[in-house]
C-alpha cells in the first residue's frame, strides 16, 4: 500500500501540534510519521512497520525527508514493541476488515484485513502505550469504527473527535476520523466532503490537505 487518501485525511487531521513525542503505528511507507514531522517541528516520532517492503520503502522516505534526525524507524510487530514512556499521541491507519474475504496479495492483506491482530488487540496495545493525557486517532469504515469505540470504551478510551468522512455530497459515509482520549466527554462531531465532483475538492479538504499536495 502507497500513498492513499485514508493516510493524507488522518495525517492531516489528527491534533498532533501540541504532542512531544509521536507513534505512527504501521507506518506502511512512512507517509503518516512525514507528515507529523512535518506539522510538529518539535515532536520526536516513532514509526513501528512489521512489513518488510513497507519498512525498507520507510527508511528510504525517511531518510531523504528533512526530518530524518527526528524520525525513527523500528522494524518490528507493535506487540513486540517495547518503549522506555508513553507517548503523547498515537496514529493508526490500520487494517480495516475483521471478516471480508483477504486478497491473494499478502503484503495486501496485511495492511487491510485483520490477520495478525484485532481492533480489540490493538487498542489495548494503545492503552498501554498512551500517556495519561495521552490521545489516539485512527481511520476506518462505519460500521467498524462504531465496533472500535464500543470496544474501546471498555478499555477506558472514549471518543473525543468523530468526523465523517463522505466522498462526494451524493454519496454516504466511507470512513470515521476518530480520536480517543481517556476522558468521557461529549464528542466533537463533523461530517467533511472531499470532491464535489471528480477531481473537484471541496474548500474544506483543501484548506485540511494542502500542504501536504504539490498540486491541489
Amino acid at each position: 500500500m502507497k500513498i492513499g487518501t485514508d493516510g493524507v485525511l488522518l495525517g492531516a487531521w489528527a491534533r498532533l501540534e501540541q504532542a512531544g513525542c509521536i507513534l505512527d503505528i504501521g507506518t506502511g511507507t512512512g507517509v503518516i510519521a512525514l507528515m507529523a514531522a512535518q506539522r510538529n517541528p518539535a515532536a520526536c516520532i516513532d514509526a513501528v512497520e512489521i512489513e518488510d517492503d513497507a519498512a525498507e520503502q520507510a527508511a528510504g522516505n525517511i531518510a531523504a525527508s528533512p526530518w530524518k534526525e527526528r524520525i525513527t524507524l523500528h522494524h518490528l510487530s507493535i506487540f513486540d514493541y517495547a518503549p522506555p514512556a508513553g507517548y503523547d499521541y498515537l496514529i493508526c491507519n490500520p487494517p480495516f476488515f475483521n471478516r471480508s474475504t483477504p486478497t491473494p496479495e499478502s503484503s495486501r492483506n496485511t495492511a487491510r484485513h485483520c490477520i495478525r491482530f484485532s481492533h480489540e488487540e490493538l487498542l489495548k496495545k494503545a492503552a498501554l502505550l498512551l500517556t495519561p493525557q495521552g490521545r489516539f486517532s485512527l481511520i476506518l469504515p462505519p460500521k467498524e469504527a462504531e465496533e472500535l469505540i464500543r470496544k474501546a470504551s471498555l478499555l477506558s478510551l472514549f471518543p473525543l473527535r468523530i468526523t465523517r468522512v463522505k466522498p462526494t455530497p451524493d454519496l454516504p459515509v466511507k470512513r470515521w476520523l476518530i480520536e480517543l482520549s481517556r476522558m468521557p466527554v461529549l464528542p466533537e462531531e463533523s461530517e467533511l466532503v472531499i470532491e464535489w465532483q471528480r477531481h473537484r475538492y471541496t474548500a474544506e479538504y483543501i484548506a485540511l490537505t494542502k500542504e501536504f499536495y504539490l498540486y491541489l
